[in-house]
């Protein structure tokens, strides 16, 4: 049975392989290419073989190198899909942590803002309160809490199951 660690090992050790000699490829078909037309003096035949000869060799380092980069991230990957409880952990044993840390701070910031809230409570619900006193729209004298609509003729306030206005005698 293979084990887990040769599982990541291999494609790792191969992919790096890979990249090595894919990049000695290119870099010498490179250095070939370049040579080819660095030297004004050579006859065409030579810069024609130096010129397809370091062409090849850098195709062949970029077909040797794409499948080891290929490799490394398979590798990495498994890597990732391996450890992925034990990173599940780690992530939530921190994220804990700071929680942890964190709570006593939020405590101490609401008891802070405990009394800003609390005048601005104040100040909202004494607003309603004399937004309501001043509202034409409420009966303030009566206790029990009707819905009123007013006329559209002549603005009396009437109880909401009225069909015509005990005032001017319109229908509502």
């Amino acid at each position: 049975m293979v084990s887990s660690k040769t599982i990541l090992v291999i494609p790792m050790v191969v992919g790096i392989i890979l990249l090595i000699v894919g990049g000695i490829f290119g870099v010498v078909g490179y250095l070939l290419f370049m040579q080819a037309f660095g030297n004004p003096f050579l006859p065409i035949q030579q810069i024609s073989q130096l010129a397809s000869s370091g062409m090849s060799m850098m195709m062949v380092g970029s077909l040797l190198a794409v499948p080891g980069f290929v490799c490394i991230i398979a590798a990495v990957l498994f890597l990732i899909i391996g450890y992925r409880k034990k990173i599940a952990k780690t992530l939530a044993k921190e994220s804990a942590e700071i929680a942890e840390e964190i709570a006593p701070m939020q405590v101490r910031i609401a008891k802070a803002q405990a009394p800003a809230v609390e005048t601005i409570a104040k100040a909202q619900a004494k607003g309603f309160r004399k937004g309501f006193e001043d509202s034409d729209d409420l009966d303030s004298s009566s206790e029990d809490s009707t819905i009123r609509i007013r006329c559209r003729n002549c603005g009396y306030l009437e109880t909401e199951d009225a069909q015509f206005c005990s005032k001017c005698g319109k229908e509502l």
